[in-house]
């Protein structure tokens, strides 16, 4: 059976609500029935029933499942992805806290515009209208069965509209249940898909292994690189079990350099370059551990640039430690300079 939609224009509110009443009365549902006005009216002054709303119901469910979420990102995720960041706990309270708040008032407010929308059937396009109702006329739609036709037209005429307008309506779904449907399903699409990549069920080429392939460090864990020329020296941790916490420095010409005049101010006083060449006196203060190496031999050549370093960060048997005559970058200049050098035959 077909459908038909009329709109009625009246000049003012109450030939407007005569009409509403006489509608109702031949069967029109205040569901198919809108009034058109230029200015905000209340239901009761078209005889309209008061509509009870829903919206904290609405307002209250979104909450619950901003909640839900905010549980789902603090405690949750932590344990599927158990980084550690700067030494805090994986369910850290203050931030949990923030979060929680956010998420839930959020849903909240997005419960809230979506039972407003959902109640109000959602804006929608077409239908018939009047450019006299942006003037200050009222209008009257409604929308029904062929069978209602004649009465709902007699209705209209009864309380003598400035105009009446008459169109076939084709028959649709009901806005509400379609757009409900497609958000539901757009938003179950949109959380498995995310969970697939999240679990690595769906793989992605283009975007992060899920953090199994990225580099991470743990607190105060190196290596770390060497300050820029020019910067400010700052001692840091130089060891970090056991190793060294920074980069080597590259082999510069500087770096020798500097490597060489280090060498001589700090380590001369006991070690020699040449084991031909004579001990210091300062060497002989040890007979016990025998000779200071000389930086040529054999027993030096055999350590890797990371044990000389730590030798003089920590020192090694009467050696003592150099660490607070040498920054860790000085030190790997010293460690250049002794690298630098040929060993002996």
């Amino acid at each position: 059976m077909a459908e038909y939609e009329l709109l009625g224009l009246f000049q003012d509110v109450d030939s407007a609500g005569d009409a509403v009443e006489a509608l109702r009365q031949v069967g029109v549902s205040d569901r198919s029935l809108r009034v058109l006005s230029a200015f905000p009216l209340s239901s009761k002054i078209l005889g309209r029933k008061h509509y009870n709303h829903k919206l904290g119901l609405a307002a209250g469910a979104g909450a619950l499942l901003g909640f839900a979420a905010a549980i789902f990102f603090a405690v949750i995720t932590p344990q599927l992805y158990p980084i550690v960041v700067g030494g805090r706990p994986l369910l850290n309270g203050p931030p949990m806290l923030i979060l929680v708040f956010e998420l839930t008032m959020l849903g909240t407010l997005l419960g809230g515009f979506l039972g407003f929308l959902w109640q109000g059937g959602f804006p929608s396009a077409g239908g018939l209208y009047d450019k006299r109702i942006a003037e200050g006329y009222l209008g009257v739609a409604v929308q029904v069965d062929e069978a209602l036709l004649e009465k709902v037209q007699a209705a209209y005429s009864a309380h003598k509209p400035v105009d009446l307008k008459k169109a076939e309506v084709k028959p649709r779904p009901d806005r509400r249940l379609l757009i409900g449907t497609i958000a539901i399903v757009a938003l179950l699409a949109v959380n498995f898909a995310l969970l697939a990549v999240s679990f690595d069920i769906l793989h992605l080429e283009f975007l992060p292994d899920q953090m199994k392939a990225q580099i991470s460090f743990a607190s105060q864990m190196g290596p770390r690189l060497g300050a820029p020329a020019g910067a400010v020296p700052v001692p840091g941790v130089a060891l970090v079990g056991g190793r060294p916490a920074t980069a080597p420095l590259a082999m510069t010409e500087d770096s020798l350099q500097r490597g060489a005049i280090l060498f001589d101010i700090h380590c001369a006083v006991c070690h020699t370059v040449d084991e031909d060449e004579p001990v210091t006196q300062v060497a002989s203060f040890f007979p016990d551990d025998g000779e200071p190496p000389a930086m040529t031999s054999a027993r030096v050549m055999a350590r890797t640039p990371e044990q000389i370093f730590t030798f003089i960060t920590d020192g090694i048997g009467k050696m003592p430690s150099l660490a607070e005559n040498l920054y860790p970058a000085n030190r790997w200049d010293v460690v250049n300079d002794v690298r630098s050098l040929t060993p002996a035959e």
